[in-house]
Order: C-alpha cells, then structure tokens, then sequence
C-alpha cells in the first residue's frame, strides 16, 4: 500500500534555506521539526536531484527518503 503511493516522505536537515525549500516543485507538504524539514514530495521527484540541489545550496548533515508511513496514507485520504 505504501509503495503504491503517488508520493515519498523526504527528511533533509542541514544549513539549508527555508525559501528553497518551500519554491520545491513536487513539494505537497512542509514541517519543521528538530532542525529539520520533513517533506511530502511526488513520487517522481528524483531524490538524487533532490539532494544535489539541497548540497548547492548549503550544508547537507541528514537526508532521507522513504514511502509515506500508513498515518500519512490516513491524513491525506481524509482531507
């Protein structure tokens, strides 16, 4: 059920911009939370893109990429 998702949650923390992140194409949602951004993006957001563009733009110290946990599944099939 998860893998068959349209989307993927992205941890990334670091000496990263806000404004980047929040101008992310693909991006469906955003939260802050201990120094990091936790990201919804669409699926087909190449996370080696991601990434790159996230180490061009600063430090880089935690990044990861997942498919949406089943409480993500629940909270977007209600809204």
């Amino acid at each position: 059920l998860t893998e068959a998702s349209p989307w993927r949650r992205v941890e990334i923390g670091g000496d990263l911009p806000e404004e980047w992140i929040t101008s992310l194409p693909g991006v469906r949602a955003i939260t802050r939370r201990r120094g990091r951004f936790d990201l919804l993006i669409d699926r087909g957001l190449a996370p080696d893109d991601l990434l790159t563009e996230a180490q061009a733009r600063g430090r880089v110290r935690h990044f990861a990429y997942r498919p949406p946990s089943l409480e993500d599944l629940f909270r977007e099939s209600v809204r």
